[in-house]
């Protein structure tokens, strides 16, 4: 029996994380055309070495202005404040799909700040909740934390409460391996399970 293609097999475990089968076949060519779009994210899981797996978690602030979670103008959950119009701007930034999978891209390659993929958190476990898609509870507790700054700097604390909220979406197998891999890893898994690529923030 000839033996798989290892690199092949992951191309396909990357891909299936966001468009399962029977998604494939419910949604026909639309489908895969987002399909081709997510390749390149796929073969950057598959064909990467280990370092672009598993790339450093970049800031928790932008240093420059001094701004992110613990910032005394972040107030989170306001209508006005740093955290408001970060958020308005963010969600202009990916307001399509296409652009919500080149970020992703961009998260895999360890290019994008933690403080803006935890913002990313933030907002999509916001709609999770009110629609009973954050796995009973988990996605809102994981929010809280992160209002609470309970992760500042910690990326080893909200890697281990992302895969325990990965867990609580009910994803499948091949999702909860690849959430192992890294936070950033975790935090696309969990905010897929959530809607993100489809529905936005």
């Amino acid at each position: 029996q000839k033996s798989q293609n290892p690199h092949l097999l992951s191309l396909w475990v990357g891909v299936g994380l966001w468009f399962p089968l029977g998604t494939i076949m419910r949604t026909g060519v639309v489908t895969l055309l987002a399909l081709a779009l997510l390749l390149p994210l796929a073969a950057a899981w598959s064909h990467g070495p280990r370092t672009q797996m598993r790339p450093r978690p970049r800031a928790w602030v932008m240093r420059a202005e001094g701004v992110g979670w613990a910032s005394r103008d972040w107030n989170w959950g306001s209508a006005s404040g740093t955290a408001h119009d970060m958020a308005m701007a963010l969600r202009e930034k990916l307001r399509t799909k296409k652009s919500r999978l080149s970020w992703a891209e961009r998260v895999v390659r360890g290019e994008v700040d933690m403080l803006e993929v935890t913002l990313a958190l933030g907002l999509r476990i916001q709609h999770a909740a009110r629609a009973g898609m954050d796995g009973d509870g988990a996605g809102w507790n994981l929010m809280m934390n992160l209002a609470a700054c309970i992760y500042e700097d910690d990326d080893v604390a909200l890697h281990v409460d992302l895969k325990r909220l990965v867990g609580a979406l009910m994803v499948d197998d091949r999702s909860r391996a690849l959430a192992d891999e890294s936070v950033y890893a975790a935090a696309l898994v969990a905010l897929g399970a959530m809607g993100f690529y489809e529905s936005g923030l």
